[in-house]
């Protein structure tokens, strides 16, 4: 009994997976067009694009593009914020430069993780 159970199982699965192999089997090409269709065609599209209305003059005055929205904001704010947030955090790793007068310092900069750091690799 057990044999014919998984036997139909295995016939109705393949039965199955048949089906949808040869229903999806065939797909027509497309069909072309003649020449005089094709230019029919574009005549048409052309004489309804003249003949649609037009926009109204008085409801384009409210509707300028010019102005910046908030995505515009977005786009040069972010930016902004985020180079300056790694260069805060890039500085406060830095030695204090408070007793220091003149043009800057010539100190150690510290450029990365301990044993990480920068080096000069020319032979100069």
């Amino acid at each position: 009994m057990a044999r014919s159970s998984a036997l139909l199982i295995v016939a109705l699965g393949s039965a199955a997976a048949w089906l949808l192999a040869s229903s999806a089997g065939f797909v027509a090409p497309p069909q072309t067009q003649l020449r005089g269709q094709v230019q029919g065609a574009v005549g048409a599209a052309v004489a309804a694009a003249a003949a649609a209305p037009q926009p109204a003059a008085a409801l384009t005055d409210s509707l300028d593009y010019d102005g910046w929205g908030p995505l515009e904001i977005t786009a040069v704010v972010v930016p902004i914020a985020f180079a300056c947030g790694l260069y805060l955090e890039w500085e406060s790793k830095q030695p204090s430069v408070d007793g220091i007068t003149g043009v800057g310092t010539l100190g150690k900069t510290i450029d990365g993780p301990p044993g990480e750091e920068y080096y000069r690799r020319s032979p100069e």
